[in-house]
């Protein structure tokens, strides 16, 4: 009798099992597809069945996201390295910042032959400047040169980034390899039907932290609001956030209340609210490179970003959108006076952001990038 022969394995560790579903699913059905038995690894999260419904293996992990507690980091190292010891991975993939430190030193330490990390944003400690955050710095710097060399490969989302991490000397050159964002799926994101005449609808899809550019958007909104009156609408998508930089629920309701914003609050599918946009903002200070962007560009509309890292690499300007100077209410203010009094141009440009998804992030076309630097055959 022929004996079945062993799946190999792949984990996944991240901080986040939601963003895991959203954004990449059709990566880990890719890799079941291809012979390969999926564990993603993550704290516990609502929507646990569905990541099971898709055929991936699930084991919760206690991951404390913004704690500076050293003690709970030490738990969570210990606690994936025992998973990893009893799972045997053939790989393991770590994605954000926690999970890239303590991750491949666990998988390391439990003997995973081939460990790969993706830098999808150098986060608040490499952008804030005060105490604590250039001690947190110091700390990454310190643990990143520590456990990157223990990566076959390390993923970046632009090449400012990656300059980051070879100036600070944490990544070697051939270790490193940058990916066209994380994909679109272009069956899911698609222009539907054009938009009822009214007011021109400008849209913000993010949580709604100062890094994010929310205060920059709300400013800006209230500028243009009183020169377009009823013929400008500006609209939110996101959660609330406990961050104290973030955007405060009453400062929301105020603004809603004064009808310079509609705030929609935090939307699993994002799809509704860009069928009925216009134009889309996101007025960051920094990316890896934002996938809202890349949606809103898949679904036929401009975009207004800030000329940052990661923002940057989704605007030709003057092609399919603008790229205002990050944190300046007033470039953003004649960015969107410029496209709200230009049907013709938002078109145009909206047309534009499409054939660029098409031609560099379609999804198929990023998943085989990955699986191309990961030497991710077919098992079967």
């Amino acid at each position: 009798m022929e004996m079945k022969k062993k799946q190999p394995a792949v984990t996944l560790l991240s901080n986040d099992g939601r963003y895991m579903l959203l954004f990449r699913r059709e990566l880990m059905m890719s890799m079941i597809e291809r012979g390969y038995r999926v564990t993603l690894l993550c704290p516990r999260f609502a929507e646990e069945s569905e990541i099971r419904d898709l055929g991936v293996e699930y084991e919760a992990v206690d991951l404390k996201r913004g704690s500076l507690n050293i003690l709970n980091d030490l738990r969570f190292y210990k606690q994936v390295r025992r998973l990893l010891e009893r799972i045997g991975p053939a790989l393991q993939i770590n994605y954000s910042v926690k999970c890239v430190l303590y991750g491949s030193l666990a998988a390391h330490r439990a003997g995973v032959k081939r460990i790969y990390s993706m830098i999808t944003g150098l986060g608040y400690a490499f952008i804030g400047k005060d105490i604590l955050n250039l001690l947190i710095r110091f700390y990454a710097i310190i643990m990143y040169r520590l456990v990157l060399p223990l990566n076959r490969k390390v993923f970046f989302l632009n090449a400012d980034d990656l300059k980051v991490f070879t100036d600070y000397k944490l990544v070697r050159p051939y270790q490193a390899a940058i990916l066209n964002g994380e994909g679109v799926n272009l069956q899911k994101f698609s222009p539907g039907p054009r938009k009822e005449p009214g007011p021109v609808a400008f849209l913000f899809v993010g949580r709604l932290l100062k890094d994010k550019g929310i205060h920059e958007y709300v400013a800006a909104a209230r500028v243009v609001k009183s020169q377009f009156k009823d013929d400008v609408v500006f609209r939110i998508v996101g959660g609330l956030h406990e961050n104290p930089r973030s955007l405060k629920k009453n400062e929301l309701d105020r603004l809603v209340r004064e009808q310079v914003v509609e705030y929609v609050g935090h939307m699993a599918d994002v799809r509704p609210e860009l069928a009925r946009a216009d134009v889309f903002v996101l007025p960051s200070y920094r990316e890896g490179l934002p996938i809202s962007t890349l949606e809103a560009m898949a679904t036929g509309l401009p975009v207004i970003t800030t000329d940052v890292p990661g923002c940057r690499e989704t605007v030709i300007p003057g092609e399919n959108g603008i790229l205002v100077t990050v944190r300046d209410v007033d470039s953003l203010v004649q960015a969107m006076r410029m496209l709200a009094g230009n049907a013709n141009l938002r078109r145009k440009m909206g047309e534009r952001s499409l054939a660029i998804v098409r031609e560099r992030f379609e999804i198929s076309r990023v998943i085989d990038q990955i699986f191309s630097a990961l030497e991710l055959e077919a098992t079967a």
